[in-house]
């Protein structure tokens, strides 16, 4: 009787360490998952300029949302030196950072009280550039791979761009030619409830 007892203690224990583990190993992975879904380069949504001007340095182009030319396209201002800019103007004018950085481009857009409200981010196979993985999702990744993540908020194409949207965990991912080149991270539009069932499906795909 003793050692049915001990063995059913043993087994007790075993079970209660094995799902204590898996409960340990989503958890991390799903940690993972929610700081995938507002940071990038440990860039975080809702940094202010300061921080990532401390953190990446001065950005290589400057783009104003609002100074547009004659077919409604944003002028990019290229700055090898903060110097350089039109008079009067500093890199604070400025409502969207451009980097180039070692594996890819990054983008990033101000609110008027200067605070980082997007992400963006390009890859480049000709230039070996590349970013990922986004809530489980890479560079390159084909679109069945994305449509894994649940059925998206928004599906739109614009010219040779497929943008699938999942604005409940603040993702929209382009595609060209059937891939993801670029991915734009913002605030989520919902709770935590949306943002664990799309990591649920991360994790059956």
């Amino acid at each position: 009787m003793q050692k049915k007892i001990n063995l059913k203690l043993v087994l007790l224990a075993l079970l209660f360490f094995t799902f204590s583990t898996f409960i340990f190993i989503i958890n991390a992975k799903f940690q993972e998952f929610r700081k995938s879904l507002s940071s990038i380069d440990n860039i975080f949504i809702g940094y202010p300029r300061s921080e990532i001007l401390y953190r990446l340095g001065t950005p290589k182009y400057l783009v104003d949302d609002k100074d547009v030319d004659k077919f409604g396209g944003q002028r990019v201002l290229y700055i090898a030196d903060p110097d350089e800019l039109p008079i009067g103007k500093t890199i604070n004018d400025y409502s969207i950072w451009v980097y180039e950085l070692a594996h890819h481009r990054l983008e990033v857009l101000f609110d008027k009280r200067n605070n980082v409200i997007s992400l963006i981010i390009f890859g480049d196979s000709k230039h070996n550039s590349h970013w990922g993985p986004i809530a489980g999702i890479n560079f390159d990744d084909d679109e069945l791979t994305i449509l894994k993540l649940g059925e998206p908020t928004n599906i739109s194409i614009s010219g040779v761009t497929k943008t699938i949207e999942y604005s409940d965990i603040g993702l929209s991912f382009h595609l060209t030619m059937g891939r993801a080149y670029m991915v734009t991270l913002e605030q989520p539009s919902k709770g935590l409830a949306p943002t664990f069932q799309r990591f649920i499906f991360s994790l059956l795909k």
